[in-house]
């Protein structure tokens, strides 16, 4: 009489499971990451050096190429995040105010553009906890 043992996995299982903990995590971080460039764009305003002109208004500007100081608040508060989701696999930060792009670009009011504060603030951070989430090798004990 013969003896038979089958030796079965549930890899299939397992990795579907590690694939969406992974997903998640990743989800998790990209938004993390864009909060924090939307937070440290609008401190950035907030504290930035009102060293430009005063206008007719009262409102004394910024200069180049510190941040648009604020005055409304109008810009400040249209920063918004668009966070990543299970459809949306990247997260971002973005103004619908017409005259933020000229401010960046035109003015050099750097609060959302290459050469910002917030942006490396943002690159260093993401960089930072981007190492939680980084599939490692891992020894076969």
């Amino acid at each position: 009489m013969a003896t038979k043992v089958i030796i079965k996995t549930n890899i299939d299982k397992t990795s579907k499971k590690a694939i969406a903990m992974y997903e998640d995590n990743t989800i998790r971080h990209l938004n993390r990451v864009a909060n924090r460039f939307k937070n440290a764009i609008q401190i950035s305003m907030k504290k930035t050096p009102k060293t430009g002109f005063v206008r007719d208004d009262g409102h004394i500007t910024s200069s180049a190429p510190n941040p648009p100081a604020v005055d409304s608040g109008i810009l400040w508060g249209s920063i918004k995040v668009n966070p990543a989701g299970k459809t949306r696999k990247f997260s971002s930060v973005s103004t619908d105010i017409d005259y933020g792009a000229r401010l960046q670009l035109i003015y050099q009011r750097n609060f959302m553009g290459k050469n910002s504060p917030a942006r490396n603030d943002a690159l260093a951070f993401a960089n930072r906890i981007g190492k939680d989430i980084k599939i490692r090798k891992t020894k076969v004990r």
